[in-house]
């Protein structure tokens, strides 16, 4: 069986068309899930370094509590009762509030970076999906130009010369592509 030229490119443009389609989708599907990897890893770097400013306001409050103390008892004060022992505990509190802030704040950004992955991921998803269902599409495009050029062998003959006569074009004779009932050629 010989193939015309018409029926060749419109196989090969399909085939092009699927294969552009399916290579785009795994692309973007890839991209998509490297990314939700690095929103991940942001969401563990924002815990990491929440924890560690915890860590930091903690000794930094100890610091504080027992400069306070040494101040105090340096004065003769007892530590135990009175304005010395309020004001480690005012302190020890703030501190407390602080590193409390602080965890939020971490754990919000971390909550915010998992968001933004699980979002990605679904990206991924439907990017692989949107390029199957485009080479999909691409197929069936071709072959239903192919079936209007002939192909099955369903079709029938076409006067694209305007003479009356489909032999003039073997090549063409069964199915020009035509618009809306007009050739393009």
């Amino acid at each position: 069986m010989c193939v015309d030229p018409m029926t060749a490119v419109s196989i090969g443009g399909a085939g092009m068309g699927a294969a552009g389609s399916l290579i785009g989708g795994f692309q973007n599907s890839d991209a998509y899930k490297l990314q939700a990897k690095i929103a991940q890893a942001n969401a563990q770097t924002a815990l990491a370094e929440g924890s560690g400013q915890v860590a930091q306001i903690g000794q930094r409050v100890q610091r504080a509590i027992g400069s306070q103390r040494a101040y105090y008892a340096g004065g003769n004060l007892n530590l135990g009762g009175g304005s010395p022992l309020l004001m480690t505990a005012i302190s020890a509190q703030q501190g407390n509030t602080d590193q409390q802030l602080t965890l939020a704040r971490s754990l919000n950004q971390a909550a915010g970076q998992n968001f933004v992955a699980g979002q990605d991921q679904l990206r991924a998803a439907s990017s692989m999906t949107a390029g199957i269902f485009g080479a999909g599409t691409s197929l069936l495009s071709g072959l239903a130009r192919w079936k209007g050029l002939g192909g099955f062998g369903v079709g029938a003959p076409m006067d694209i010369t305007g003479t009356g006569s489909v032999a003039a074009n073997p090549y063409l004779a069964w199915g020009a592509p035509s618009y809306g009932g007009m050739s393009l050629y």
